[in-house]
């Protein structure tokens, strides 16, 4: 037993045995994944993975907006952001719709991945959060 472990209460032992139950499954489909004790270590986590220049865009998480990810990546000069509620007239949609599959790097729930979303995307990387 890790000596961090030794601190975590037991809503927080459910949520890591949950989440290590999600990453094998993600594993069988040669998916890394990872568990985060808060929202800053899951926030660093995501942003680990960027590279700059890169184009990102993300599904309906609102845990993206919880951990501060969405208002970090717009706050930065770093990223190319595919926005879907930025576009407005059906043309616009449209036209976000296709960078949006084919970004760097898409961001997700974790439920549509473990049903086979991401076998759908053409995007190089996708995060679940």
């Amino acid at each position: 037993m890790d000596s961090n472990e030794l601190d975590l209460t037991p809503k927080q032992v459910n949520y890591q045995n949950l989440a290590e139950n999600i990453i094998n499954k993600f594993n069988l489909r040669g998916i890394e994944g990872y568990y985060c004790i808060d929202r800053e270590e899951a926030n660093a986590k995501a942003k680990r993975f960027l590279t700059p220049d890169c184009t990102i865009s993300w599904g309906g998480s609102v845990t993206l907006d919880e951990i501060g990810l969405i208002d970090d990546l717009k706050e930065s000069d770093d990223y190319i952001l595919y926005d879907r509620m930025a576009a407005k007239s059906a043309e616009e949609k449209k036209e976000m719709a296709g960078r949006i599959f084919t970004s760097d790097y898409y961001f997700i729930r974790s439920g549509r991945n473990t049903r086979g979303f991401s076998r759908e995307m053409n995007c190089h990387n996708i995060v679940s959060i």
